[in-house]
């Protein structure tokens, strides 16, 4: 029962303003697991994917993850969600419908301020796609207004993605998570 409440708490926060209903004040500690990652992603459409390079900007590639694994991590002062907690995810990426690559995640969470109605998290992410990774890091938030997505930096790569560098949107949606990667070298 003790780490019920950060994914129960996220997703209450997450899903807000995407299915209403619940209020920030009303997330418990103590309800039934729900995961961060699959519940805010469950909200909207996330459409197609395509990759396409646009002149003088690099290239633009979209990839959406679903059916993801994910675990939490309970740190200090277990039981409650707070800061320093962790969430952890691997998952498909897919293109076009076709499975493209795997996705692994790890995010921290750096402000949990329930009062304000604020969670703040630093995430980490890298794509495995055929001919090499793609990693990219950055701040979210969760509010009373939900949580439709957040951007990160592109940190680098390996392989044809060595010299990567560039921002990720990153759009939750129903069942999945949309990333519209904007690379240049």
């Amino acid at each position: 029962m003790r780490r019920r409440s950060l994914g129960a708490l996220a997703a209450s926060i997450a899903l807000i303003s995407l299915i209403g209903g619940v209020t920030f004040a009303s997330a418990s500690r103590n309800t039934a697991p729900q995961k961060l990652w699959s519940r805010a992603s469950s909200a909207a459409t996330a459409g197609r994917v395509a990759t396409a390079t646009v002149a003088g900007h690099g290239q633009t590639l979209v990839v959406v993850s679903r059916n993801e694994t994910e675990t939490e991590i309970d740190n200090a002062p277990r039981g409650e969600f707070s800061q320093g907690d962790e969430d952890v995810v691997t998952s498909p990426l897919y293109r076009a419908g076709r499975k493209v690559g795997r996705l692994d995640v790890h995010v921290v969470f750096t402000e949990v301020d329930l009062e304000a109605g604020l969670v703040a998290f630093q995430v980490t992410f890298t794509s495995t796609l055929r001919g090499g990774q793609i990693t990219s890091t950055g701040v979210g938030t969760f509010s009373e207004e939900g949580a439709p997505g957040f951007e990160a930096a592109v940190t680098g790569g390996t392989g044809a993605y060595s010299r990567a560098r560039g921002e990720v949107h990153t759009t939750f949606g129903e069942r999945s998570v949309r990333f519209v990667y904007h690379l240049t070298r």
